[in-house]
């Protein structure tokens, strides 16, 4: 499955977390983060910080962060965002 497709999915099940702090605040109930092509560095850097020691997958999005926030259905950009595990849809 693609990056997108996976995106897409989590989205319609309602496993998506958008917004760095709100990402990093939920990394124990992570699969996988999501970070746009256009990030800042410094977001990157943040993020890949919080993550270190954390059973998490970081992927880039070959995208804008515009564009990242279309697929996950939101009206603004993402340009960090977290797919939930899936166990934890059901919490």
């Amino acid at each position: 499955m693609s990056l997108r497709d996976t995106i897409s999915t989590a989205a319609d099940n309602d496993r998506i977390v958008t917004g760095t702090n709100e990402t990093i605040e939920e990394l124990d109930e992570l699969d996988q983060v999501v970070v746009a092509a256009n990030a800042p560095a410094s977001l990157r850097e943040r993020v890949q910080d919080a993550a270190d020691g954390a059973d998490v997958e970081i992927l880039e999005f070959d995208g804008l962060h515009t564009k990242l926030g279309g697929l996950c259905g939101q009206p603004y950009a993402v340009a960090v965002l977290g797919i939930k595990q899936e166990s934890s849809r059901l919490a």
